[in-house]
C-alpha cells in the first residue's frame, strides 16, 4: 500500500517517533539498527507508483521517506501499513 500524493506531501516535515507493534500476545519492531523511541521528522515523498486506465482518473502513490534524529542522518522509507503500524506523529 502506498499513500497518496497530498497526503505525503502534507506531512513532510512532521515529526515523528518509531514505536514498536504489539497486538494481543504479538509484538514486532520496525527494523533492529532502529530503536522503538527514536525521532525524527518526514523529509521526502519517493514515488512508489502510477496508475492510469482508460477508464478512470490517474493517481500517483508514495512512500514517507524518514531522517532520524540520532542515528547520523540515517534515513528509512515507509510504505503505508508501516507508516500506520510503527510511526506516531509529534505535535
Amino acid at each position: 500500500m502506498s499513500l497518496e500524493r497530498d497526503e505525503v506531501l502534507a506531512n513532510i516535515g512532521t515529526r515523528v517517533q518509531l514505536h514498536d507493534y504489539e497486538e494481543d500476545d504479538f509484538s514486532t519492531s520496525f527494523k533492529e539498527a532502529v530503536p522503538a523511541g527514536t525521532t525524527g521528522h518526514v523529509i521526502h515523498a519517493n514515488l512508489d507508483y502510477r496508475f492510469t486506465h482508460p477508464e478512470y482518473e490517474p493517481a500517483d502513490f508514495y512512500h514517507v521517506v524518514i531522517e532520524w534524529d540520532a542515528l547520523d542522518r540515517r534515513i528509512d522509507v515507509f510504505d503505508e501499513s508501516d507508516y500506520k503500524l510503527f510511526i506516531t506523529e509529534l505535535q
